[in-house]
């Protein structure tokens, strides 16, 4: 039978979808062997040797260095380093800075704040390898940004010490002091950013779009993204005239669902935002069953803003090049794994001109479904990832020995193919013949779109590159970006 393995903290309902479809639970109390399965799910990193011994039926829901974008620091390191080689092409994050390496810098940044703009808080701090809204505070003055991160270093120690006073419990030994776990927790890493003061409202509460992109296969780049997505709502209107305010400034689903004014949807008939008249705005989807209208759905949203003359045709695609410029940016530091993938999950703002942000990309984008809205969809992400990477086909007809440890051989096979042919459009058709030689099921992405290769132009400067260089990293980032994001730009 199929065999999931499952990590520690991997959500409830990701493991109930698994068991309702028939799959068997990896327990080793239970005999199974430490290296039969056919799925290993987990919320963390793995170790390399885990790439490095997957045989080739088996699956692994994480890259060998998705955390480039996925940890808060690193995903700004990234991008400027993205930004200082392409230029205005990765001019789609606020300016960010890392603490406390760049603590002279963030105080340059919070002196030359004009307070007398009426644009405060000028700035977001966040605990750079937390999620879920934790330890978040906005600032506008260095005192208030030393005085807010004191009181979160001292939750965060707390939290820190609790964790491991119950881990040493379970283990067996003594609980550490209270200095021990201080001196801990003194090492972590902050990352401030300038604040978006001026976001596009509905009804009055700020947002955020959650969308989905899945990279089955880093050499040759594979990239797709969801068709559907979520909206996150703030509970309580927004003002930048407080900053203390989580449900106003914060759109986290973990925090909102917790204040008592989310439990009661409201209808605005008509309200002025965003520079002009929008109309019937409705904080209700999925009859309510949200968790109160805290969600939409991304197909509400582009619905709602059309109604209010924005082209959302642009809106989308904005959204996929925005995407798709941030995954390219892991791409120097993944190495080979032919077993791997990953799911992130991104967090999109809009300000008031109509133009999109990245705040962050998230390692392991929430799977929960506490509603009826959140279980279609993520039902139905799950469902198209597990038949787009074979998974159930590899697990009922496992083939023999390790995968490839390289893909040239079949770069080169399906470069003989395309050479073969004359006719553009039969070249086209190769395109979806892509994935089918890496680990994806040919013709099959469901309701994911793929972003890259774009077109058989991309497909086939990729796979010569994958036929040629051995390197898949710096093959890319040397040859091939830059060409490929003039080709984007293009088509937005």
């Amino acid at each position: 039978g199929r065999i999931v393995r499952f990590g520690d903290h991997v959500e409830p309902d990701v493991k109930i979808y698994f068991r309702e479809r028939g799959w068997h639970i990896w327990n080793k109390e239970a005999g199974h062997s430490e290296h039969i399965w056919h799925l290993w799910w987990q919320t963390r990193s793995f170790s390399p040797d885990i790439h490095d011994d997957a045989k080739a039926y088996q699956r692994i829901n994480k890259l060998t260095h998705g955390r480039a974008i996925t940890c808060k620091d690193l995903l700004a390191k990234n991008l400027e380093r993205m930004r200082v080689r392409f230029g205005p092409n990765y001019d789609f994050a606020p300016k960010t800075w890392v603490i406390p390496a760049q603590a002279k810098q963030v105080s340059e940044a919070v002196r030359g704040l004009n307070h007398e703009n009426g644009d405060p808080p000028g700035f977001i701090c966040k605990p750079a390898r937390m999620s879920r809204g934790r330890g978040i505070f906005l600032f506008s003055s260095q005192s208030e940004l030393k005085q807010k991160m004191d009181l979160e270093n001292e939750k965060i120690m707390k939290n820190r010490e609790e964790k491991q006073r119950r881990q040493s419990i379970r283990n067996g030994r003594s609980p550490p002091t209270h200095t021990q776990a201080k001196v801990k927790s003194q090492y972590g890493l902050w990352v401030v950013q300038r604040y978006l003061s001026r976001p596009y409202l509905l009804g009055g509460k700020k947002f955020d779009m959650r969308t989905y992109a899945l990279v089955p296969s880093t050499w040759p780049f594979l990239a797709l993204v969801y068709k559907r997505g979520l909206v996150r709502l703030g509970t309580e209107n927004y003002t930048n005239a407080s900053s203390d305010n989580i449900y106003a400034h914060l759109t986290n689903y973990s925090i909102n669902k917790d204040n008592p004014e989310a439990k009661s949807p409201k209808t605005v008939q008509k309200s002025t935002e965003n520079g002009r008249t929008s109309e019937n705005f409705t904080n209700i989807s999925a009859l309510a069953e949200d968790g109160g209208g805290l969600k939409w759905t991304i197909e509400e949203l582009l619905r709602y803003l059309g109604n209010n003359g924005v082209d959302t045709v642009r809106v989308w695609k904005q959204t996929k090049d925005l995407m798709l410029k941030t995954l390219i940016a892991l791409i120097p530091d993944c190495k080979l794994s032919p077993c791997s993938f990953e799911l992130f999950g991104f967090d999109i703002m809009m300000d008031q001109d109509v133009n999109l942000h990245l705040i962050e990309v998230n390692m392991e984008p929430s799977l929960a479904m506490p509603s009826p809205l959140d279980k279609k969809l993520k039902t139905s992400i799950l469902n198209d990832i597990i038949q787009l990477l074979k998974v159930d086909v590899l697990a009922s007809h496992p083939p023999p020995g390790p995968p490839p440890v390289h893909p040239h051989g079949a770069a080169v096979r399906l470069l003989r193919r395309i050479r073969k042919k004359k006719d553009p459009k039969s070249i086209s058709a190769l395109v979806k013949g892509y994935g089918g030689c890496f680990n994806v099921h040919p013709g099959f992405y469901g309701d994911f779109e793929q972003v890259y290769p774009m077109d058989a132009a991309s497909m086939i400067g990729t796979l010569e590159l994958v036929a040629k260089v051995p390197d898949p990293g710096k093959a890319f980032y040397n040859v091939h970006i830059q060409p490929f994001l003039n080709k984007i730009n293009k088509k937005i």
